[in-house]
């Protein structure tokens, strides 16, 4: 059966979740007072989460075929999120601090940043445009791509 590589994005996540959901099982499951018999038999369900393992493998290879069309743009995308991620963590302190090397000292440090607060955020905001922007191609390209399942 063929379906778009959106909706075998969605299995994927959707497969994820069932495994994880069988490993939390297993785990509060296993051991239990001798007296009380578990909820959940644990020998079952390991053969499950291989079952569901081997799909979800068996998807991911499939995903990452078809996305193989795509793959500078998810690329590029990861990059824009880490610059993003990185110039929203660069202080732009200026003007007088307490120092905190001498705590309680009273001592005022005069801080000048080199990039403002105004200019790191007008470069936040043309990568999260050019993020918007691929995000878009790859959402079409999600929608139109269609691979075997």
């Amino acid at each position: 059966m063929k379906v778009t590589l959106a909706k075998a994005l969605k299995e994927k996540s959707r497969l994820a979740k069932e495994v994880s959901k069988i490993k939390q099982l297993i785990e509060t499951n296993n051991s239990s007072l001798a007296e009380n018999a578990p909820p959940y038999r644990v020998e079952p369900l390991l053969e499950d989460l291989n079952k569901k393992t081997e799909a979800l493998v068996e998807l991911k290879i499939k995903i990452q075929a078809a996305n193989t069309g795509i793959l500078d743009k998810i690329y590029w995308m990861s990059e824009y999120k880490s610059q993003v991620d990185f110039l929203r963590r660069i202080d732009t302190t200026e003007g007088k601090q307490e120092s905190n090397r001498h705590f309680g000292s009273g001592e005022l440090l005069d801080n000048k940043a080199q990039i403002d607060r105004v200019i790191l955020d007008e470069m936040i905001n043309k990568l999260e445009d050019n993020i918007d922007i691929l995000q878009d191609e790859v959402d079409e390209y999600n929608h139109k791509k269609k691979i075997e399942l």
